[in-house]
């Protein structure tokens, strides 16, 4: 099951589901305002994405349980839905996902620097506006999940290491995220971490291979836990 990131839609999975073709059976879907899904009221959380993912599966009558993939925020929100519904889920391959405490390792603890989080600029489109109004409280407090976790599931994390050009002191904001990125497979007993400096932030684009082989080998590791 994927979730894209802010601003993308079910579309930039489309490689990587080519690649596992005649293999494991994919779903992607695009949230509402994004691609040409029609954009509904409401605020749209972490928390409210991932339960409103959890609805539109029971109402589609797709069978879980499922090997969420999430790039960027939808990497939170993957997450998220791993919290909150455990048993639906077998493993997790998270692309260059966001982090909860990501603005406050880049920015620091300075609550101006912080505030600023806050200020969506006039000319956002509205589905855009919605998920930033509901990411920006996760985002300043560095809090995603308040009383769950994510379960002990097989997980794969790639991170890309790419500068952009003409960026300044980027290599320090990838270290600081590559951390946040190992913590993350410290919630698994199972899991492997995947760098690249070949790919931009996009690597299911750039690179659908090597997120198809952590989707492969997710896939393996769930199973042997069935036996």
């Amino acid at each position: 099951m994927f979730e894209h990131g802010l601003g993308s839609d079910l579309t930039v999975w489309t490689k990587v589901q080519q690649q596992l073709l005649g293999g494991l059976s994919t779903f992607a879907y695009s949230r509402p305002g994004f691609g040409e899904s029609e954009l509904i009221k409401g605020s749209r959380s972490p928390l409210e994405v991932a339960k409103a993912l959890y609805d539109t599966l029971r109402e589609l009558g797709v069978p879980g349980p499922f090997l969420l993939v999430g790039h960027s925020s939808g990497g939170l929100y993957v997450r998220m839905f791993a919290s909150l519904y455990p048993e639906e889920v077998l493993g997790l391959v998270l692309v260059d996902p966001s982090h909860e405490r990501q603005a406050r390792e880049i920015m620091g603890d300075d609550p101006g620097s912080l505030a600023k989080l806050s200020e969506i600029p006039s000319d956002t489109s509205e589905p855009i506006r919605r998920e930033l109004s509901g990411l920006i409280p996760v985002l300043s407090s560095g809090i995603l999940l308040v009383d769950g976790k994510v379960p002990d599931v097989p997980m794969v994390v790639l991170t890309s290491t790419a500068i952009p050009a003409g960026a300044k002191d980027f290599d320090k904001t990838i270290s600081k995220i590559r951390r946040l990125h190992d913590e993350l497979l410290f919630s698994s007993s199972d899991s492997m971490h995947v760098v690249t400096a070949h790919c931009r932030h996009f690597i299911q684009v750039d690179r659908p291979d090597l997120v198809a082989e952590a989707i492969r080998w997710v896939a393996s590791e769930a199973e042997k836990y069935k036996r």
